[in-house]
């Protein structure tokens, strides 16, 4: 609709008003369109491979037409896998896609879609992310940039196997030696949650005090975590945890065997 913006000036010496003719205004009839996004960790804490990821995204129609035939689309990087989307949404590869036929004036729809971090996504990298929607009778548009951080605490593990007294190296069958673990955070950043394991070999040794920890059998392991000990819930950066557990050489273990321990921590 075009409205005529006309002024009038009237004064006692003029024997009739005198109109000015000014510009037009046109008022247009249009839906205009926004869209948002934003993630969170499903999983908590820091993000780390195989960690889930939840994404929502808010679109509004904030014209004042109605929009048409709107088709609302997500396409990530091969960083995430395993695209499961809510809200009436299809997954295409690496697009989650949703259909609207219509959105009125100041209506605003949320969806939402999960995904996993894939495996091989490298330490303190970053996984940007942006959705977009059209409609028939409205342009485009793009919503912010996400950009989601993975990353995770370097853990440093230190063993040492050592003879307890009376037993002296090289030690013999029935000596107990005393396993020592150090674990150690070096980055700023602290770790949460940390799962100790050390691998004990059943010809060699007995375990006969797993400090705290768990003695699997069937998988040969010593195993700490933060139920067994407090500490390891969450390590801060620059700080440490100490371990240690006691073993029993075999009466069968074979002469000459060259003992040696080696943890892993994560």
């Amino acid at each position: 609709q075009t409205l005529p913006l006309n002024a009038q000036v009237a004064a006692s010496q003029l024997p009739t008003p005198a109109t000015v003719a000014g510009q037009t205004l046109t008022v247009v009839q249009k839906p205009i369109l926004t869209l948002k996004k934003s993630f969170e960790d499903a999983t908590g804490g820091h993000l780390f491979p195989g960690d889930g990821v939840k994404f929502t995204l808010t679109l509004a129609n904030v014209g004042n037409a109605a929009a048409q035939k709107l088709e609302l689309s997500d396409t990530v990087a091969a960083a995430l896998t395993g695209l499961v989307a809510q809200g009436g949404g299809m997954v295409t590869g690496q697009t989650a896609a949703w259909q609207f036929p219509t959105l009125a004036p100041g209506q605003t729809v949320t969806v939402t879609f999960a995904a996993t971090i894939a495996a091989n996504v490298p330490n303190g990298g970053n996984v940007l992310n942006t959705a977009k929607v059209k409609a028939a009778n409205a342009a485009e548009v793009a919503s912010n940039t996400v950009s989601i951080p993975v990353s995770w605490p370097t853990l440093q593990v230190v063993t040492k196997l050592s003879p307890q007294a009376p037993a002296t190296a090289p030690v013999h069958p029935g000596d107990v030696v005393k396993l020592e673990v150090a674990v150690a955070v070096p980055t700023a950043e602290p770790a949460q949650n940390v799962l100790v394991l050390v691998p004990v070999d059943p010809a060699l040794f007995d375990v006969v005090a797993p400090g705290g920890g768990t003695w699997d059998a069937e998988a040969k392991v010593l195993r700490w975590t933060e139920k067994d000990l407090a500490a390891l819930a969450k390590i801060p950066g620059g700080g440490a945890v100490s371990l240690e557990a006691k073993l029993k050489v075999k009466a069968t273990a074979p002469d000459g065997t060259v003992a040696k321990a080696q943890a892993n921590a994560r």
